[in-house]
């Protein structure tokens, strides 16, 4: 006879049917049955060992799911499950079940597999007789146990990056505390992505933001947007003055035409044209029939004479032609004057706009007013006046002009009008930025936003890129590590699928199988439709197909290879409508279970 060194201990209070039950059973093997009356209370127990599957949630109407395991008249239950042997004990549950209150599972040493009513109904007749496909997992072998250096070598990479990261986050907030948080940058988009810790961990350390000044240049800008005085005055434009090419024209005419000498006498030219101006207005008051304006003499005969020869003089062609010459030059230098005036007042125009970019509005600084440069169209002009001047002197003379200069003052006058347009073009902006500076805030914050994440992306470059570096160490060995365990990971699916297969081979012989991709039952050779294997099975052939499902469930608990040595089944009246020959089978299929399974023990404990 076997030494009886298993000492099993259980004990009921309050549960339902069962008062009070205290047992202690001495065995070899874990292999224990229970035969009792029907309404007996076996039911009930196996429903305890079914809660410690866990885990318990509370039902639809937010009732306790166990307050029906209590007996009628009381409210609490007790349960309570040992197991030792001679090296100790192995299982010790103690299980209390209140009324209206979720029960807390206890941890246990087996992984207890419960097959009953309750099972059935819940997991095979709600989805008619049909099995879930959707099993996801992985078996681990043995063989894993021996990663435990490579493991622990992986918490130590990790422990690394993560106090690196510690580093990173406290210099990354103190930056952000002490040059940021004060200026308003939260709502910008830019904030939101630059400046974000994650973001600058993940970013590429040579992917700076180009294009972007320095920090403490952007904020230098910025100070300077907060120092724009109220009503700051536009800056003016300017309006490039006319140059009249007819009299330019007009006056190369003028300079290469011969015009007459006149017989008046020369020494009265000379002593006329001293005082030219004066005669002229003189003989516009002359009246011969009055006395003279200034010195209140009657005209005799010899000033009457004087003043004849006058009028012959300033009637005179020559005299007429240097009179036409003279106010070419006046106009030619009105030219000139207005064009020293428009470069004044671009000088003027330049000194505001360099100090508004300079002083306010630092987005111009690297914009510049193109200079007005007035000397080749002044010396062109200026060029025709000194002919003017020599064709006074002789008048009769041709004087040649090349074609070079009318052209030479057309194209400095269009430079110049373009020019002056595409100042007034910039001015025109700095003025609409200046009214409008609220836009140059944002963009300067913007800014602050780029400038700041490669300031910050610069100082701890060499920490980031360190942790970088743990980082792929930690991806390599975990990789590794996954391969090793890949080698001796097997998918529950695929389990699952081959232990039903073998269970409905015992009993049906070929005439059920599984389809272990879909895990819709196959009858002889014949896939059944959605919602069909109901309406085909019999009851008797019911019960043997959940119970091929619940020995294929028995792989969905087990994580590891060495799980399946603390699989503990529990097995109550799995024979419901069955003949004669099926009881017989499925009795079969619980004593051969190690069998089927292979990794189960039926041993000790």
């Amino acid at each position: 006879m076997a030494q009886k060194t298993i000492k099993t201990k259980i004990k009921c209070e309050n549960l339902a049917p069962l008062t009070h039950l205290e047992k202690e059973l001495n065995t070899s093997m874990l292999r224990i049955g229970i035969f009792a009356n029907n309404g007996s209370g076996k039911t009930f127990l196996s429903r305890m060992f079914r809660l410690l599957e866990g885990p318990i949630s509370s039902a639809d109407d937010g009732a306790s799911p166990t307050d029906y395991l209590i007996r009628f008249g009381c409210d609490h239950a007790k349960f309570s499950f040992n197991i030792s042997d001679e090296s100790g004990t192995i299982e010790d549950i103690n299980l209390d079940i209140h009324s209206a209150t979720l029960p807390v599972v206890p941890n246990t040493h087996y992984l207890y597999h419960t097959f009953n009513h309750d099972y059935v109904e819940e997991n095979i007749r709600a989805l008619n007789f049909e099995k879930e496909s959707n099993i996801t997992g992985y078996i681990l072998g043995k063989a894993n146990i021996d990663l435990s250096e490579e493991e622990n070598q992986l918490k130590q990479i990790l422990t690394k990056g993560n106090l690196l990261k510690t580093e990173i986050n406290s210099w990354f907030n103190t930056f952000m505390q002490e040059k940021i948080n004060t200026i308003n940058l939260s709502r910008l988009i830019e904030y939101k992505t630059y400046l974000n810790l994650d973001y600058i961990l993940n970013s590429d350390q040579n992917g700076i933001i180009p294009n972007i000044k320095s920090f403490d240049s952007v904020i230098e800008d910025y100070n300077k947007v907060k120092a724009i005085p109220e009503n700051l005055n536009d800056i003016p434009f300017i309006q490039f003055p006319e140059i009249d090419m007819q009299l330019c024209e007009e006056t190369v005419k003028i300079l290469e035409s011969e015009y007459s000498v006149s017989n008046i006498a020369e020494d009265f030219k000379t002593l006329i044209r001293k005082k030219e101006t004066f005669v002229e207005v003189g003989l516009k008051l002359f009246n011969p029939k009055e006395e003279c304006p200034f010195c209140g003499q009657t005209y005799d005969d010899s000033a009457i004479k004087l003043i004849n020869q006058y009028v012959a003089y300033f009637n005179d062609i020559e005299i007429k032609t240097i009179k036409l010459i003279s106010t070419r030059i006046e106009k030619l230098n009105n030219i000139l004057s207005n064009l020293d005036t428009l470069h004044r007042r671009f000088e003027s125009q330049r000194a505001m706009f360099d100090d508004y970019k300079n002083k306010y509005i630092p987005s111009f600084a690297n914009e510049s007013l193109t200079e007005v440069d007035i000397n080749g169209v002044s010396e062109a002009i200026n060029h025709l006046c000194r002919m003017l001047e020599d064709k006074t002197k002789a008048i009769n003379n041709s004087i040649a002009i090349d074609d070079s200069v009318l052209s030479q003052i057309e194209h400095h006058k269009n430079n110049l009008i373009s020019i002056v347009k595409s100042n007034n073009a910039i001015v025109q902006r700095i003025n609409s930025r200046k009214s409008k500076i609220a836009d140059e805030n944002i963009k300067i914050r913007r800014e602050i936003c780029c400038s700041a994440y490669n300031h910050i992306a610069t100082c701890l470059k060499d920490k980031i890129l360190q942790r970088k570096q743990l980082l792929e160490e930690y991806k390599k060995l975990d990789l590794t590590i996954k391969k090793k365990k890949e080698k001796e990971k097997v998918g529950k699916k695929e389990k699952v699928a081959e232990t039903i297969r073998r269970v409905l081979d015992y009993f049906f012989a070929g005439k059920y199988t599984l389809n272990s991709d879909n895990f819709q039952l196959v009858f002889k050779s014949r896939e059944l439709a959605k919602g069909q294997t109901s309406k085909v099975l019999s009851e008797g052939e019911k019960s043997i197909v959940a119970f091929a499902y619940y020995l294929g469930d028995t792989h969905i608990k087990v994580n590891r290879e060495e799980d399946y040595a603390r699989l503990f089944f529990i097995i109550d009246d799995p024979i419901s409508s069955m003949d004669f020959s099926y009881v017989y089978s499925l009795s079969g299929v619980i004593r051969e279970i190690h069998n089927i399974i292979p990794l189960v023990s039926l041993k000790k404990c």
